[in-house]
């Protein structure tokens, strides 16, 4: 037992005398080999997969087009498509309707890729959207204009609040839910304002469907209606968005 005792008594300065001693700056005393940061950056190059700088895009036009033919299918199943649509798709008034709708689903598309990227610049995009509304009430005011008097606020007035906007809203959930969803997987910061503009395109995505169902012709009441059915729907995908685009 002394001898133990002795022989640590003997380690003790030696260990002290370690400690004091600075480390060596060359790594290979320690057993260490010297880091090549080349070869590290071109291992981390080569291990990682090449991002697609469209995949936003194309994760949205995918949803887009899963509410697109999910609408359809409603349309037939519930609605069903007009019985003069050979003749319908001759005239002008039908391809005004899918023509505004489609603006505003593209409009749609590029403010909603903006806002599901953090640091994204948005102001630029909303003329997707200001511009077809503008033109087509600039359009509908003019319809109005030239309508026969007395008959310019019946053409609003007496057909606004039928089941048009409240089909085009209840058309455009797959639209919504599949919109939803595919921004849920990106990054989006302003959840209220992406879950509106969500809503928004499976609102114009719903319109754009529910022209084979439309029969009307008159501009300022099919416009009036449309916009207030992608109205509907971009507030339930406002009031949606908080809830469901956490992450």
């Amino acid at each position: 037992m002394w001898r133990c005792i002795e022989q640590s008594r003997c380690w003790l300065p030696s260990i002290a005398t370690v400690r004091n001693e600075p480390l060596p700056r060359d790594p290979k005393a320690l057993g260490m080999q010297k880091m090549n940061t080349k070869r590290l950056i071109e291992f981390l190059a080569d291990s990682s997969s090449a991002v697609d700088p469209h995949e936003v895009r194309n994760r949205l036009v995918y949803a887009m087009s899963c509410g697109l033919l999910g609408c359809t299918v409603l349309l037939i199943a519930i609605l069903g498509i007009r019985p003069d649509i050979h003749a319908a798709i001759l005239t002008d008034v039908f391809w005004a309707k899918l023509g505004f709708s489609f603006s505003m689903m593209m409009g749609g598309l590029i403010v909603a890729s903006r806002l599901s990227q953090p640091g994204q610049a948005v102001r630029g995009a909303w003329f997707g959207i200001v511009v077809p509304l503008v033109c087509i009430a600039s359009a509908s005011i003019i319809s109005l204009y030239h309508s026969p008097s007395g008959t310019a606020w019946s053409l609003v007035s007496d057909r606004l609040w039928r089941s048009c906007p409240l089909d085009i809203a209840a058309l455009s959930l797959p639209g919504l839910g599949a919109l939803l969803h595919a921004m849920k997987r990106l990054a989006p910061t302003h959840l209220t304002l992406a879950g509106a503009v969500a809503g928004l395109i499976a609102g114009a995505t719903a319109a754009f469907i529910y022209c084979l169902h439309c029969p009307e012709i008159e501009m300022s009441f099919w416009a009036a209606r449309y916009v207030l059915g992608m109205t509907i729907s971009a507030t339930v995908g406002g009031l949606l968005g908080p809830m469901l685009l956490k992450w």
